[in-house]
């Protein structure tokens, strides 16, 4: 079933990209390059550019060091939307002065700056319900209440937006913030915002103290220098400074900057090679490019532009991975598989023709990923026939029927690029191969019924590429069934006692039928054998093994909860039904 979307637009003129692509919806590693993202979020109103921003700037600080932020994109909002209404031209580098209207729409280049001067916090820290929300509640209410000031309410004097302590009290009701909230908002910038974290009409730098969840863009590590790992990098040296009063051109010696899209084929192509040597790198690309739902598959894939125009307008997202052909000695390198660094390089060359890019987008996990991979939901795959297709129909009517007056648009604007000397550490540089073994993930022994009919259990591939079963065993004791099939990178492969009984029990159905094991439900041992012979990991219960006393009641299974270097009963628990 198609889902329908909200219209948007684009306001090109004030160079805000405005409205970002917003469907609405109710409410991963194995890539041929290996990007690590925070959770895909869903936006509420249009304003996809800061969900890009503040997922590049998590994805920065993941790869570097194995931690998860998840920062609030509402808080940037709130103070995009400060900067608008103030537009005090005594603030150095001033995003947008003394507007009418609330804009919702930007660009990273409004994002990082806007967390150079007020930094980051966490979700919950800024609102907490919303701390495990993938969805703000708040930033439509927010926005309504503040458009209403504007237009008829306390703001709508061009005088009154000039004080900026009315200003901070309107945006603080209107994002219902708690009184201790707002406090450590006045401790950090004034009641009045007299001050920021790099430059103040008092004086005085903006400090946050001891404000647990608040991070100026130094805090936050991100990366090294590519010629000295002991260099290491912050957020504040990737987002730079803004060259003279322009905010969207950066300078530093690491400062990410964007880059639009050129015009000749062969530039297109030299740009491409930057944006995969960035994504080798392990590093987070952003891009812009021009979305019509029109043009969006069932499988959730922009392939070529719409025949009609529909719902439309600017949007932002980070790249995840792409799909490459005509690579010199390899053919095409699959998104999905893990490239080898030959593979990569290869991967380079001026007549390679890249496929599509995959990319994390801010629309929530209710489309479908590609290939059906669950891991991948709310990632789509963006295919170069559409995005470099300069002829997409943009509604520029103003009548009822907007579609009845159209102009061309390019499909893809811009991405955003680090510099040669921003690097990863290296101990977190891409691995040169998958070699991944299969691993037991669930037991269920002591199945509900009959267990001769409801028995089963699943195996796993870690790795990032799809993992063969050819050679493979799985054993209980001297009993024994051969596998085969393919499991796909970081799924599982049900097997189970009899297939017929599975489906009955669970609706699903199962990848292999072993009705040559038995599983005892005083103590047994399970175990997966490798071509060679050798035992690839095995799970034992209830004392069948010294050290392995799990013990799962009927309808309970045993879970895999890590993977360590060796089979430990630690690395298992009870699972409930």
């Amino acid at each position: 079933m198609r889902l329908s979307r909200t219209t948007i637009s684009l306001l090109t003129a004030a160079g805000i990209l405005s409205g970002c692509a917003d469907p609405e919806i109710s409410t991963n590693e194995s890539d041929v390059v290996d990007i690590d993202h925070s959770k895909v979020k869903r936006q509420a109103i249009g304003n996809c550019w800061v969900y890009a921003t503040v997922g590049w700037a998590e994805s920065l600080h993941l790869t570097h060091s194995g931690e998860e932020l998840n920062l609030s994109e509402s808080w940037i909002s709130y103070w995009h939307w400060y900067e608008q209404i103030v537009g005090d031209a005594n603030i150095s580098t001033v995003i947008v002065r003394g507007s009418d209207e609330l804009a919702t729409g930007g660009w990273w280049t409004v994002g990082v700056e806007l967390m150079r001067r007020y930094g980051v916090v966490d979700e919950g820290t800024f609102i907490e319900e919303e701390a495990d929300d993938i969805r703000s509640a708040s930033q439509a209410a927010a926005e309504d209440a503040i458009r209403e000031a504007l237009e008829s309410g306390v703001l709508k004097d061009p005088a009154a937006r000039k004080d900026r302590a009315l200003v901070r009290q309107v945006l603080d009701e209107a994002w219902g913030l708690t009184p201790e909230v707002r406090a450590q908002l006045d401790a950090t910038f004034g009641s009045d915002v007299s001050k920021n974290l790099v430059d103040s009409l008092s004086g005085d730098i903006a400090d946050a103290g001891d404000w647990e969840g608040f991070y100026t863009a130094d805090d936050i590590d991100a990366g090294v220098d590519s010629n000295d790992e002991s260099h290491v990098l912050t957020l504040a040296d990737a987002i730079g400074e803004p060259t003279s009063r322009d905010v969207h051109n950066r300078k530093g010696k690491y400062a990410w900057d964007r880059q639009w899209v050129p015009w000749y084929d062969s530039d297109k192509r030299n740009q491409q090679i930057l944006v995969q040597k960035a994504l080798h790198r392990r590093l987070p690309v952003v891009m812009s490019w021009w979305v019509d739902f029109n043009a969006e598959e069932d499988d959730g894939t922009y392939r070529k532009k719409a025949a009609t125009p529909g719902n439309q307008g600017g949007h932002m997202v980070n790249i995840e991975d792409y799909e490459i052909d005509n690579v010199p000695g390899y053919g095409t390198l699959k998104a999905g598989e893990l490239a080898d660094a030959d593979a990569l390089q290869a991967a380079l060359d001026p007549d390679a023709k890249i496929k599509f890019f995959r990319i994390k987008n801010s629309w929530g996990t209710g489309f479908p990923p590609p290939a059906g991979l669950e891991e991948f939901a709310g990632y789509h795959d963006l295919y170069t026939e559409y995005l470099y297709d300069n002829e997409h129909q943009q509604c520029i009517g103003t009548g009822s029927n907007k579609c009845d007056k159209t102009k061309d648009v390019s499909g893809l604007w811009s991405f955003v690029l680090p510099p040669k000397t921003y690097a990863v550490k290296s101990e977190n540089a891409p691995a040169p191969t998958t070699g991944a073994e299969p691993h037991l993930q669930e037991v269920s022994y002591d199945a509900p019924g009959s267990d001769s009919a409801n028995e089963w259990y699943t195996i796993a591939n870690p790795g990032t590429s799809p993992l063969s079963l050819s050679g493979y065993t799985i054993a209980d004791n001297s009993k024994s069934c051969a596998l085969d099939g393919e499991i796909p990178a970081g799924a599982t492969f049900v097997i189970a006692r009899s297939a017929s009984g599975y489906n009955a029990l669970t609706g699903n159905d199962a990848d292999i039928e072993c009705n040559n094991i038995a599983l005892g439900n005083n103590g047994d041992v399970l175990e997966i054998i490798g071509p060679n012979g050798n035992v690839v990991d095995y799970v034992a219960w209830e004392g069948h093994l010294a050290d392995w006393d799990l013990r799962a009641a009927t309808g309970e299974t045993l879970g895999r909860e890590n993977v360590g270097p060796s089979p430990s009963a630690d690395d298992w628990a009870v699972w409930m039904p």
